[in-house]
């Protein structure tokens, strides 16, 4: 997949997967972090796979200026079955969440899509963040990724970043974890219908 985009085989690869909405309010849209970061890093050997479509795609590509199609490499959509492939690709993905009473109390299935490949995440400072972290994650400072901390952040980590760090983290990543276990997940939501349907049963019984 590397040799398909063009990308070295030892070249430090951050990506990401998603839908690229544009949202006018803060003038961002998935990929936007990974764009501003390659563009502030001085990392010869570091590279940005963007995988997804939408209007904040053609503003991105913009943003990229001359590092497009070299250094910042936009896929477009994809078929489901090839994601596995792309994300194969990366070294980093990166899970852009507001800290705020949205970002600060939900994730998206991206994170078991990552973690089920081995892939290390980069996030911003959320819940999520603490609660899960078994040495797979990296947490950057700023209130969003579209905060300039934040951004300045993941710019410095990618240049800094060794394979030594780099292997431990994926290590971590590929060990299992029970949240994101099927059955796990299956019995949990299983117990929580049962119950709601118990309240409800009782409730009507009571009247």
């Amino acid at each position: 997949m590397r040799a398909k985009l063009g990308i070295p085989a030892g070249g430090l690869v951050a990506g990401i997967v998603g839908s690229l909405a544009w949202t006018k309010t803060v003038g961002y849209s998935y990929g936007l972090e990974l764009v501003e970061a390659l563009r502030r890093c001085q990392r010869l050997d570091a590279y940005a796979v963007i995988v997804g479509d939408g209007d904040g795609r053609k503003r991105l590509e913009q943003l990229a200026a001359d590092d497009l199609g070299t250094k910042i490499i936009f896929t477009g959509s994809i078929p489901n079955d090839q994601v596995p492939h792309y994300l194969a690709a990366m070294d980093i993905a990166s899970l852009p969440q507001s800290v705020d009473r949205v970002g600060s109390v939900r994730y998206t299935t991206k994170l078991s899509e990552y973690l089920a490949v081995g892939l290390p995440v980069v996030t911003g400072r959320i819940p999520m963040a603490y609660d899960l972290d078994e040495g797979w994650l990296w947490r950057l400072p700023g209130k969003a990724p579209w905060d300039d901390r934040y951004i300045d952040a993941l710019a410095k980590l990618i240049a800094r970043l060794d394979a030594h760090e780099l292997i431990s983290k994926r290590s971590a990543a590929l060990s299992k974890m029970r949240e994101f276990d099927r059955d796990r997940q299956v019995a949990r939501a299983t117990d929580f219908i049962s119950d709601l349907l118990a309240d409800r049963v009782a409730a009507n019984g009571s009247h």
